[in-house]
């Protein structure tokens, strides 16, 4: 295509998304690396852009977890959280090159938290629930709650395996269906909870057949 740049300019930088949840049994923690590439602006004025890793997960009380998802939000939350230090969040190249040089830690806030989920049976995909960041009492029993989720920009490497092994059955639905819970309605006019019907395996993982 006319005016294709073969070789563009590119930012990229590995974050670490670390959530911290306050139980009775004191504050439990789980982190995951993801990596997030950027590129300048293509003839349409559009910043491609893409992300691979895995999801956040915290072992909130024995053999119940919670899982901070990926999403769209992964390319975006280092200049959300970061917004102080580059400037703004405005996508843009200035903003991308200082993401890639920052370092250090800071609080997402609450507004671009990542969708969370649980699930009442970890065997079964089909049990997997939204989960309120306002209220982890409702899935997780009274005394439960968000302390906070961080973001890292860091050197560490992307997270890799957590996901297949503490979900078994992960790759196997990837490879039968496109959703974790089977048969959504194929109209969304008909959807009653799209952000779980419609969830798909690489919210998990996008490093399953690779």
């Amino acid at each position: 295509m006319a005016g294709c740049n073969p070789f563009p300019k590119t930012w990229q930088w590995n974050q670490k998304l670390t959530i911290e949840v306050e139980t009775p049994q004191g504050t439990a923690r789980g982190s995951a690396v993801t990596h997030v590439i950027w590129q300048e602006a293509n003839p349409v004025g559009n910043y491609p852009s893409s992300y691979n890793g895995e999801a956040t997960v915290v072992e909130v009380l024995p053999g119940r977890y919670l899982f901070a998802l990926l999403g769209e939000g992964t390319r975006y939350v280092a200049l959300r959280a970061f917004a102080k230090e580059i400037g703004g969040t405005s996508i843009t190249p200035t903003g991308f090159a200082a993401v890639s040089r920052v370092r250090g830690t800071e609080e997402i806030p609450r507004k671009y938290y990542p969708l969370l989920v649980t699930f009442t049976d970890i065997a079964d995909p089909k049990t997997v629930t939204k989960v309120d960041p306002d209220n982890l009492a409702t899935s997780f029993g009274t005394g439960v709650a968000v302390k906070r989720i961080t973001l890292e920009i860091t050197d560490e490497k992307v997270t890799d395996g957590q996901m297949t092994k503490l979900l078994p059955w992960l790759e196997a639905v990837g490879r039968e269906r496109a959703t974790l819970v089977p048969n959504p309605p194929r109209l969304s006019t008909d959807l009653t909870n799209p952000e779980i019907q419609l969830l798909a395996p690489s919210a998990f993982s996008t490093e399953l057949y690779r």
